[in-house]
């Protein structure tokens, strides 16, 4: 495990066979060392996510009184892409409350006059799990992690975080190298 003094060796060549490859494959093999990283970081943050006590409610009942399922905050840590940073140019992953699914459409034909068309949002295939009266809603993550009037925040994503950086650090280390190796192989694919 690395500590706060972490020293890499190596790092000019690790830098120079970096920058041999394509753009694409860079981004690929920088992917990939992230995710590698972020596994230790979601497993931390798991770990100290409080996870409610089962319900007296079961049923239709616990579903019309929007009573949370065990576990859903801590189920719905995920490790995500930056769309922000990829939008720059850059790669990064971030970790954080995966909200539930939202409804989804479907175009469908119209015709009208002879013309047939497609229309986009007129047929409902599958409804929103958003909301509080769903179980499957990890919403109330914030109000968990910070706290709120009435309660102390649980601070799961930041003491996570904290304590697993060092971990974080030699994973990423340790799969960048061999990443980088298998992108620089002659017809690597992105």
């Amino acid at each position: 495990m690395a500590d706060d003094k972490t020293r890499m060796l190596g790092l000019p060549d690790l830098k120079q066979a970096l920058y041999s490859l394509t753009p694409k494959l860079k981004a690929k093999a920088v992917g990939i060392a992230l995710r590698a990283g972020g596994k230790p970081v979601q497993a931390a943050i798991k770990a100290r996510t409080p996870v409610l006590r089962t319900t007296t409610y079961s049923g239709a009942s616990a579903i019309k009184r929007g009573v949370r399922k065990p576990g859903t905050v801590r189920d719905a840590i995920r490790i995500r892409t930056s769309s922000r940073d990829k939008d720059a140019g850059n790669v990064g992953v971030f970790i954080n409350v995966v909200p539930a699914k939202g409804a989804k459409f479907k175009s469908v034909p119209i015709r009208i006059l002879g013309v047939t068309a497609r229309v986009k949002g007129k047929k409902l295939v599958r409804g929103s799990q958003r909301g509080a009266k769903s179980p499957n809603d990890p919403y109330y993550w914030r109000w968990v992690n910070f706290g709120s009037k009435r309660q102390q925040g649980a601070h799961m994503l930041e003491a996570g975080a904290a304590s697993a950086f060092g971990d974080a650090v030699d994973k990423i280390g340790a799969s960048l190298g061999p990443a980088i190796q298998k992108f620089n192989t002659p017809g690597a694919q992105p």
